[in-house]
């Protein structure tokens, strides 16, 4: 049995289909976990359906790093603009993101970034929760959008890359409680401003 909080943290996981909810590639546009957690010490049974096309899929352990140098990106701009938390919308270049991932400057990343947008904005999330009392429902998103759009840079002579994700606010809240927790996980030390 695990409680609320642990509950919510491996909906994370399993949207990346890492740690023991891994699933088979074959899996690629939906994953079905069930759970059992104590809530307040009521018993409590929830479901999560993760949901994305069949053309796009969902994201996997590959993008989890990806999602991480995201993280990483989101807080150096909630630094800069001294809030409190993450804005709704992150604005990055594809260089910003490879440098946060220690990756080179080459074509097929950028292409990579994109797809990995697209692929978390295309899930839904589907939770059912039922507890001896009550049962609720309800849909999320993790990315309302996600946009990019080169540039070419005419002083360098190069074109720049740059990308915008728009984060719904249950993701905004939690990576703004857990920034520390998900970069412990993964290992890493980025470079914060």
């Amino acid at each position: 049995m695990m409680n609320q909080s642990e509950y919510s943290a491996q909906l994370l996981d399993t949207v990346f289909g890492i740690g023991e909810f891994s699933v088979p590639s074959n899996c690629r546009a939906c994953r079905i976990v069930d759970y059992q957690f104590t809530d307040n010490g009521d018993q409590s049974k929830a479901s999560a359906k993760f949901s994305a096309p069949p053309d796009i899929g969902l994201p996997t352990k590959i993008d989890y790093e990806k999602w991480l140098a995201f993280v990483v990106l989101a807080e150096r701009e909630r630094r800069r603009a001294g809030a409190e938390q993450i804005p709704s919308a992150v604005k990055f270049s594809a260089e910003e993101m490879m440098e946060v991932l220690g990756a080179p400057k080459r074509g097929e990343v950028y292409e990579e970034i994109s797809s990995w947008g697209r692929r978390l904005a295309s899930i839904s999330i589907t939770l059912r929760q039922t507890t001896p009392t009550t049962s609720s429902e309800g849909i999320f998103l993790f990315f309302s959008r996600f946009r990019g759009a080169g540039c070419i840079d005419a002083e360098n002579d190069r074109r720049e890359e740059r990308f915008e994700a728009f984060i719904e606010d249950w993701l905004r809240d939690y990576v703004s409680d857990h920034y520390d927790i998900a970069l412990n996980f993964s290992g890493q030390n980025p470079k914060l401003p």
